[in-house]
C-alpha cells in the first residue's frame, strides 16, 4: 500500500498526479496527460503513449490509466468500469488500447479473481498493485525493503508493531509505522530520522489519514532501551557486590540518577527473565539449588565482563565483582560440573578441576570460554554421546588439552587488559604471567628442522603512579 499525503484534498490530488506520472514514466510511457482528478484527491485519470518496436520500427499505442488512492482495497465495480472505458475507446478507435489500473491501496478478492481469469485472454490491460507496485516504487525511489525497516525498528523499541506502510509526499517516499495504542512514527527513505519541521508537517497529514494520534521518536526509544538494558546489567552487578542480596532503598540510593519508573522497569525485566527474585523490598538471586543457577550466574558474569559500564553507571565494575567473596564462592564444585556438562563431559581429574577453579576465580574471560560450547570439542564428542565410556583415550586427552589451552589464553587476555591491571596487581597479587609452547618441525626419522621453546611473558609494573604492562619490545601503559 502507498498512502498519498496532502495538506488538503487539492494538495492530495496534486500529489497523486505527481506520483502517478512518475510511475508511468518509469514504465517508459510518453506524452502523459491528466484528464481528471477525482474529488477528494483519491483518484486520477490519465492518458499516455506507449512506443513498441515492431519489425525494426516503433509503433505507438494509446494508453489509458487510472490510479486509485482509496483508503480501502479497490472493489469490483471500479475495476469493471475501467475495463469498460478501455473497451469503449478501443471500439471507437479500432486500434489496440493499453490499460494500466494502479491500485495504491490494493484490490479486493473479487478483483483479484477476475483479473487472474482476464489476463489469460488479454495481456493489454494490467493491474499494478501489491508486489508489482512495490517494485515500481523501489525502482523509482530506491527504497529499503519492509524487512530492513522492521529490523531497524526492532532494535530501537519493544512496542508491538501493527503495520508498516509507504507514504508519498513531494516526490519522496516515507515509511509510516503504526504501533499499538495508536502510536506511530515516520521514517525517511533511507530509514533516517526526520527533522522536526518535516516531522510536524507529515504527522498532521498522517493523522488525517490513519487512526493514530501519538508520534514517537525511535531514537529516544532506542536510547531509553539501551539505558534500561545497561541499568539492568548494573543492577545484577550491584546485587553481586552486595553478596547476592539488596533492598530497593539501596538500589534507589545507588542509582539516584534514574527515575523510579526506569528502575522499576529494569527490575521487572530481570524478574521476568528469572534472573532475580523480588520479595517485598528484598531483591535476591535464585537459590543455588535452582538447576539453572550456575549457568545463569556464569552468563551474568560474562555479560558484565563483556560490556563495561557506561560512565554514569561506573559502579560496580567487573573488577569489584570478581573481587567479591560471592564471586569466589560461585566457582565451586557445582560450577565445575556445569562446565564439564557444557563441554560434553570432558574427563577432568581432581587436580585439573582445582586448577580450573583457581583460574576461573581470577579470570572472567576464562569463565566465559568455559561456559561456551567449544565447537572443536563438540565435533569430537557428539558421536559418542550415548556411550561416553567408549570415547577413545586419545580424544579425551586431546579435548582436555584443547580446553585448557583456551582457559590459559583467556587468562592471558585478562591479564593484558588495561582495565584489569590494578586488579591483578593489588587484589590478586599477581604481576607476572608466562605462557610457553614447544614448536618442533621434522620429517620421519631425520633431525628436527625446528626444535625450540616459544614463550610469551608479561609483567605489570607501577610506573610514575600508573600501571603499565611490559612485554618484549613493547610497552603498554593504561590510559
Amino acid at each position: 500500500m502507498v498512502l498519498v499525503l496532502g495538506e488538503n484534498n487539492n494538495d492530495k490530488g496534486r500529489q497523486l498526479e505527481l506520483l502517478t506520472k512518475r510511475i508511468l514514466q518509469h514504465l517508459n510511457l510518453t506524452d502523459i496527460y491528466t484528464n481528471e482528478i477525482g474529488s477528494g484527491g483519491q483518484e486520477i485519470d490519465l492518458t499516455a503513449k506507449n512506443s513498441i518496436e515492431h519489425m525494426g520500427s516503433p509503433i505507438e499505442y494509446k494508453v489509458i490509466c487510472e490510479c486509485k488512492a482509496y483508503k480501502k482495497p479497490v472493489n469490483i465495480d471500479a475495476w469493471l468500469k475501467f475495463l469498460g472505458k478501455v473497451f469503449v475507446e478501443q471500439a471507437k478507435s479500432r486500434e489496440k488500447i493499453i490499460g494500466y489500473f494502479i491500485a495504491l491501496s490494493d484490490v479486493n478478492g473479487p478483483v483479484k479473481g477476475n483479473y487472474e481469469d482476464f489476463k489469460k485472454h488479454n495481456q493489454d490491460v494490467q493491474i499494478i498493485r501489491g508486489e508489482d507496485l512495490n517494485k515500481q516504487i523501489k525502482g523509482i525511489y530506491n527504497t529499503p525493503t519492509t524487512e530492513e525497516v522492521q529490523q531497524f525498528i526492532e532494535i530501537r523499541t519493544d512496542r508491538r508493531l501493527i503495520s508498516i506502510e509507504n507514504a508519498y509526499y513531494d516526490n519522496e517516499i516515507y515509511w509510516i509505522v503504526s504501533f499499538d495504542r495508536n502510536h506511530f512514527t515516520i521514517l525517511g527513505k533511507e530509514i533516517r530520522k526526520l527533522d522536526d519541521a518535516l516531522k510536524d508537517t507529515l504527522s498532521k497529514m498522517v493523522k488525517r489519514e490513519l487512526p493514530v494520534h501519538t508520534y514517537i521518536n525511535l531514537e529516544d526509544e532506542r536510547d531509553l532501551r539501551l539505558r534500561i538494558a545497561q541499568l539492568s546489567l548494573n543492577l545484577l552487578g550491584c546485587i553481586l557486590v552486595n553478596e547476592g542480596k539488596v533492598d530497593t532503598t539501596h538500589i534507589k540510593q545507588e542509582y539516584a540518577g534514574f527515575h523510579d519508573d526506569e528502575i522499576k522497569e529494569a527490575l521487572s525485566a530481570l524478574q521476568e527473565s528469572e534472573e532475580v527474585f523480588i520479595n517485598g523490598e528484598e531483591i535476591t538471586f535464585p537459590d543455588a539449588s535452582d538447576p539453572y543457577y550456575y549457568k545463569m550466574m556464569g552468563n551474568i558474569i560474562v555479560q558484565l565482563s563483556m560490556y563495561p559500564p557506561i560512565p554514569s553507571l561506573s559502579k560496580p565494575n567487573i573488577t569489584e565483582i570478581i573481587s567479591t567473596k560471592y564471586y569466589k564462592n560461585l566457582i565451586d564444585d557445582k560450577m565445575i560440573e556445569e562446565i564439564i556438562s557444557t563441554q560434553y563431559y570432558i574427563p577432568l581429574s581432581e587436580q585439573e578441576k582445582e586448577e580450573l577453579k583457581s583460574i576461573l576465580r581470577i579470570s572472567p574471560t576464562a569463565l566465559s570460554e568455559a561456559l561456551t560450547i567449544q565447537k572443536a570439542i563438540e565435533n569430537h564428542r557428539l558421536l559418542f554421546m550415548q556411550k561416553l565410556d567408549q570415547i577413545p583415550d586419545h580424544i579425551n586427552k586431546s579435548d582436555v588439552k584443547y580446553f585448557f589451552n583456551l582457559i590459559y589464553r583467556s587468562l592471558v587476555n585478562d591479564f593484558t587488559s588495561q582495565h584489569l591491571f590494578r586488579y591483578f596487581y593489588e587484589t590478586c597479587k599477581i604481576n607476572r604471567i608466562k605462557l610457553s609452547q614447544h614448536l618442533e618441525l621434522g620429517f620421519e626419522q631425520e633431525s628436527s628442522i625446528i626444535d625450540k621453546e616459544i614463550s610469551e611473558e608479561y609483567v605489570i609494573q607501577l610506573v610514575e603512579g600508573k600501571y603499565a604492562l611490559i612485554r618484549p619490545m613493547k610497552k603498554e601503559v593504561e590510559e
